[in-house]
């Protein structure tokens, strides 16, 4: 009796690959595990109604930011209607000095971390990528830099020139754009020997299509910790600026110059101390809250 023949071809089960979860790029992996993410969501859109509030400062704010009113000075909230967080010192509305105070210290934080990311991750790729000599300049140039305390050179920068939002901007591109090259270099220094770089190479591709469309993507969870950090780096750092009185000068409000004087009214009004503090405290919590939520949530190598 013959025997049965055995079939070394393996059958696959067409219906359990057609149920199998599709491919997702980096994007959709992304958004679905920021979905599953509460407190990056939670602190994002804390983010998002301080931006909207503030930049909405010229629609929202009941008063002009440098209307004074010597009568009402040092209203604690809800102090009298029309002043629900009360006033300062000069009787001017601390609602709308918060929301135009905002407005200028985000802005300043918003526009320089992108302005410095964007020198840091030019730089960085550059140097990572072609190494040699290029490298070497580059390293020296951040170690000199580096080298130098970043707040001697803002007191020495904001002495000289106009305080004014843009050159502050500017001035803190043009020093902190370091911290971002280093990442980006160290990154690039590893991925520039994966596989599908050198690919990339044997193919023909040119060097800025391979940083730019190979080894930039592959970087994006430490570009937006780099970018969230140091939008609340930059905005403590204006702060603290502020503080010092070589920030930004009032009339114009910032959340800085805000507590400038604030410790003299303490006891007679602790709100001038107090919520200001509070609101950069909130945000610089919040954006370090999102530079890790999206670090986990672009992270090629993490696992669901």
């Amino acid at each position: 009796m013959a025997q049965p023949r055995v079939s070394n071809v393996i059958q696959l089960d067409i219906e359990l690959l057609l149920t199998q979860r599709r491919s997702e790029s980096l994007w959709a992996r992304a958004g679905r595990r920021l979905r599953k993410d509460y407190l990056t969501l939670l602190a994002l859109g804390v983010i998002i109604v301080l931006t909207v509030l503030t930049m909405g400062a010229s629609v929202i704010a009941p008063y002009d930011p440098e209307d004074t009113d010597p009568v009402n000075r040092r209203l604690l909230p809800p102090g009298t209607p029309g002043h629900i967080l009360g006033t300062d010192d000069l009787g001017r509305d601390y609602l709308t000095r918060l929301l135009y105070g905002g407005q200028i210290s985000l802005a300043i934080g918003y526009s320089a971390a992108f302005l410095t990311l964007a020198i840091g991750v030019v730089t960085g790729l550059t140097s990572g990528y072609y190494g040699g000599q290029i490298d070497d300049i580059m390293n020296w140039v951040i170690t000199t830099l580096d080298s130098i305390p970043s707040i001697y050179l803002l007191l020495l920068v904001a002495t000289l020139l106009q305080r004014s939002p843009t050159s502050f901007i500017l001035v803190i591109s043009l020093i902190g754009w370091t911290g971002g090259t280093r990442l980006i270099r160290g990154q690039t220094l590893q991925l520039r020997e994966r596989e599908y770089v050198v690919c990339a190479k044997a193919m023909g591709a040119s060097p800025w299509r391979i940083m730019f469309l190979h080894i930039l993507p592959n970087t994006l969870s430490f570009l937006f910790l780099a970018l969230a950090s140091g939008i609340g780096g930059l905005i403590l750092a204006e702060s603290t600026l502020s503080f010092l009185q070589v920030g930004i000068q009032p009339p114009t409000p910032t959340w800085g110059n805000m507590l400038s004087n604030a410790d003299q009214f303490f006891t007679r009004g602790p709100h001038m101390a107090t919520i200001s503090g509070l609101l950069i405290f909130v945000t610089v919590l919040c954006l370090f809250i999102i530079g890790d939520g999206l670090r986990d949530a672009f992270d090629p190598q993490t696992t669901d």
